[in-house]
């Protein structure tokens, strides 16, 4: 049986358009990538998927290894494993991948929300309206 790997950016935004009819506060959403309450979700899941693809080692759980109960039956304690999980990022470089990922993320944020134009802040959106 093939290995089937996760969407690609491209392929996740492509999948939000399914048909499916989609509404917030009493208003029908054609275009979830477009709507200005769902893209800077969609994009950030995208360049998540798109990590994964550059770097098919980095494939893990939802939980970045393994889940808690899991971790406490056979392997000690869940804070062991997760020194046990840093040591061994640090040893593969992984930790330094995945922290420039997240810099280079967050160049687009600083204290007063999204710096770029095409990402917006949960208040230019809001359904009370701006002061």
């Amino acid at each position: 049986m093939e290995t089937q790997l996760p969407y690609t950016g491209k392929e996740f935004l492509d999948s939000l358009d399914d048909g499916w009819e989609v509404w917030i506060y009493g208003e029908r959403i054609k275009n979830i990538t477009g709507h200005p309450g769902f893209r800077n979700t969609a994009r950030m899941i995208a360049r998540l998927y798109d990590a994964l693809h550059r770097d098919r080692a980095a494939i893990g759980s939802e939980f970045g290894g393994r889940h808690e109960l899991y971790e406490i039956n056979y392997a000690g304690s869940h804070e062991e494993i997760r020194i046990d999980a840093l040591r061994g990022a640090i040893g593969s470089g992984q930790y330094e991948r995945w922290k420039g990922f997240a810099d280079r993320c967050m160049t687009e944020y600083d204290l007063d929300g999204w710096t770029v134009p095409d990402l917006v802040n949960p208040d230019d959106v809001s359904a009370l309206g701006r002061p």
